[in-house]
């Protein structure tokens, strides 16, 4: 069983790779007095925790698919388990 840690939802923001930091970071900016939840257990919880993804630049659908595959952004295209397991997944905006 792992022990996770609670972190708050900026630091989980900056592990995203770019540009998808910087996007996340600059979302969860404008809504920082607005979101009541400070710590979280993990990215994914980070993500739809920090910022309104329907009120922003970049949609809705852009977060939903950052948040269900972030696997994705921090993997090279070169990579064998990116080349094994991700290689015939098609996403819309990526």
């Amino acid at each position: 069983m792992t022990n996770k840690t609670s972190k708050p939802c900026r630091e989980w923001l900056e592990t995203l790779a770019s540009p998808y930091r910087e996007q996340a970071l600059d979302n969860w900016r404008k809504y920082e007095g607005l979101v009541k939840f400070n710590s979280v257990l993990d990215l994914r919880t980070a993500l739809k925790l920090s910022f309104y993804w329907n009120t922003t630049p970049q949609g809705y659908d852009y977060w939903e698919q950052v948040c269900y595959y972030p696997i994705i952004i921090d993997i090279p295209k070169k990579h064998p388990i990116y080349l094994h397991k991700f290689s015939s997944i098609k996403f819309n905006r990526f």
